[in-house]
């Protein structure tokens, strides 16, 4: 590993590759660019020599030793094929990593209803990737199955591609996937269209924090939504959401019995008759809420009182 006026290189295939700041390659690099590269002439140990998909490049990954897949900023990759994942990260402990470049970012797009972006092996990290709808009910973007342990989703972008093209859910967590970070990411949906939730969890996770992301849209459910079955000491923490629903949706919609902390969230619902964060069980600090986008929120749920 090697630095240059503060930015990061290393030798991979022998060439000097500058890497994006904050990423340390602990085993090895693999390049991805559907532009300029090729699965079956390259070998993807460089960008000059990359590789031209997420999948190929996950298949010569080894589990557990801190292997990186890198994307070029416009790289880009179709679910094309119905009841097929666009991508699946299926080697444990492997980083999928998106350079950005201003607006431009590696890019996934659904054009089948049943195609998803599928993580499979535990503590995996994805990041900087854009997933867009462009089929009706797109039923989910990304989806993290039970063994997805410790999956790491951070700086990525969730969107519709039109009002008939709805991305229903954008990233689902199955039951029993447990120990996710779900941060700094934006969930965009088109007014009026036909989504259901930017996040939702099927089943218990325990441990899984929710962090510093922004959701704005039409969800006729909740931005977060975890009310199917009850979740452990689950963390709900500094989100913007802006639910436009005018009918049902709520913010964060949390089952009874789940136990956690929700904490400095900022948050509309469009159903003005009931509060838009439910979360009964958890300890809950310092969230605002507002039923009406023209008007600060209120504490919600309502200020405590104690006794000294």
């Amino acid at each position: 590993m090697g630095y240059r006026s503060g930015v990061q290189s290393q030798w991979i295939g022998g060439s000097l590759q500058i890497l994006p700041p904050a990423v340390q390659v602990l085993g090895n690099a693999y390049f991805v660019d559907a532009t300029n590269g090729s699965n079956t002439a390259n070998s993807g140990s460089s960008w000059s020599d990359c590789l031209a998909t997420v999948d190929a490049a996950v298949a010569k990954c080894t589990a557990n030793q801190g292997d990186v897949i890198f994307m070029a900023p416009w790289h880009a990759e179709s679910g094309a094929v119905a009841a097929t994942a666009v991508a699946t990260m299926d080697i444990a402990g492997v980083t999928l990593w998106g350079v950005k470049q201003g607006n431009q970012r590696p890019t996934f797009t659904f054009t089948e209803d049943d195609s998803l972006f599928s993580v499979t092996a535990p503590n995996c990290r994805v990041h900087g990737i854009k997933i867009i709808s462009a089929v009706i009910d797109q039923a989910v973007g990304l989806s993290a199955g039970a063994l997805a342990d410790g999956l790491e989703v951070d700086d990525c972008l969730f969107t519709d591609g039109a009002v008939a093209l709805e991305l229903v859910i954008g990233l689902q967590l199955a039951a029993a996937c447990d120990g996710c970070y779900i941060h700094d990411n934006q969930f965009f949906t088109v007014d009026g269209g036909g989504c259901a939730s930017a996040i939702k969890i099927l089943g218990e996770s325990v441990r899984t924090i929710i962090a510093n992301n922004v959701i704005s849209g039409d969800y006729s459910v909740a931005g977060i939504d975890g009310a199917t079955a009850l979740t452990t000491n689950i963390v709900i923490d500094g989100n913007m959401i802006d639910n436009l629903d005018p009918t049902a949706g709520l913010a964060i919609g949390l089952h009874a019995n789940t136990t956690g902390i929700v904490t400095r969230n900022l948050t509309h619902g469009g159903k003005n008759t009931t509060a838009p964060v439910s979360a009964a069980a958890c300890m809950a600090c310092e969230n605002y809420a507002t039923t009406v986008e023209a008007e600060s929120g209120n504490l919600c749920p309502a200020a405590g009182n104690w006794a000294a």
